[in-house]
């Protein structure tokens, strides 16, 4: 299981190649394998004439659907900040005969089956579900609604789809989540005032007006982010491929290949037994899946690389400096200094990125919302 989590943690980190984990296409801030770093950096900036291989749609005012990124109401805050108060919720034991609430805690044994068999490896003893918390895992947002009303003892399923990533073992694919209640807990909230909220927010926090105001700050950043989201999907639907340029689609190829192999090497494993003992594949799935991302990144890039073209963009020093320490700032733990960050990189993949960054927004600014 050990090799299986780095496979699957390689595997996050290749999706987000082709696309960044915020779901906007990024080109790589992760140096190519020094055999191929040479040729990787030579066609990253794909300068030639693109109009052979991809159609643009109009880029003037892209219409997408998104929440206006300005306003956030004091009912989104309070729920917000409500779902803040439930994570920080203590929770005591209610009668053996009463049912599971909205925000009551289940405690339960989890069984996921799959075409009538049990996956072993994904069931859980003793999984804790807060019905109505919002959680990145879509398996408990699936379960408590299956387990509202619910008592001790009592079975629930329900059908659930893993979502289509990168890295992800079922990807896609669909399963009967089942749960055997075992504990159902009341939620205890904790008070909201001034001299609890630094402890309830995990932050320095000196009033509750004060974590309110970040709390719609950080909606108004999701709210944006989500729009550019909306905006580069938009873009991306509205673009076709007619072509792919070979030497780039080759050498992406290659990248995500050599990164496999990269991997299975560290475990002192042969590519071929890493595909088909520890991913449970064959090397023509695998050699398809390489196909399948490559044209996925060859053409997020072609794509951004216009959206630089048809607006003229251009980099300044002092937009590169701001931009590459605005990335820092993210990684700055996983590096001594600002220097050493820029050399792992290269200058010319941050300049890259910076100006791709630069281009999108300029269409994200532009853009019309709908519906």
């Amino acid at each position: 299981m050990r090799i299986l989590r780095a496979v699957l943690a390689l595997l996050v980190l290749l999706g987000s190649i082709a696309l960044g984990g915020d779901g906007l296409a990024q080109p790589v801030l992760d140096p190519p394998p020094e055999e191929s770093k040479e040729t990787a950096e030579g066609t990253k900036t794909y300068d030639f004439d693109l109009s052979e291989y991809l159609t643009m749609g109009d880029i003037t005012a892209v219409q997408a659907v998104f929440d206006d990124p300005t306003v956030c109401t004091e009912k989104e805050v309070d729920a917000a900040v409500f779902q803040i108060l439930l994570r920080n919720a203590t929770f005591e034991e209610k009668p053996f005969n009463q049912r599971a609430e909205r925000y009551n805690r289940v405690t339960a044994d989890l069984t996921v089956m799959q075409n009538g068999a049990e996956l072993a490896d994904y069931s859980q003893t003793d999984v804790q579900i807060v019905i109505g918390l919002s959680t990145d895992d879509g398996t408990h947002t699936v379960l408590g609604e299956a387990l509202m009303g619910s008592a001790v003892g009592e079975v629930r399923t329900a059908n659930y789809t893993y979502p289509s990533q990168p890295g992800g073992e079922l990807s896609g694919e669909s399963v009967v989540l089942s749960a055997t209640v075992k504990k159902i807990e009341r939620q205890i909230i904790p008070e909201l005032i001034d001299a609890t909220v630094g402890q309830i927010s995990g932050s320095a926090f000196s009033t509750v007006q004060d974590f309110r105001a970040s709390v719609r700050q950080d909606i108004l950043q999701e709210k944006e982010l989500a729009k550019a989201q909306a905006v580069w999907l938009a873009v991306k639907q509205a673009a076709s491929v007619r072509k792919f340029p070979e030497r780039e689609l080759q050498t992406s190829i290659a990248l995500y290949k050599q990164r496999y192999t990269s991997l299975a090497q560290r475990f002192e494993l042969s590519l071929e037994q890493l595909v088909t003992v520890y991913m449970e594949s064959d090397m023509e799935t695998f050699e398809a899946d390489a196909r399948e991302y490559a044209e996925e990144k060859v053409k997020n890039d072609m794509i951004m690389t216009q959206l630089v073209r048809l607006q003229n963009m251009t980099l300044t020093d002092e937009e590169y400096l701001a931009g590459a320490e605005e990335y820092f700032a993210k990684e700055e733990n996983h590096f001594a200094s600002f220097e050493e960050f820029v050399e792992y990189y290269t200058e010319e993949n941050l300049r890259q990125s910076i100006l791709w960054d630069k281009a999108l927004k300029a269409v994200v600014d532009r853009a019309v919302r709908i519906g």
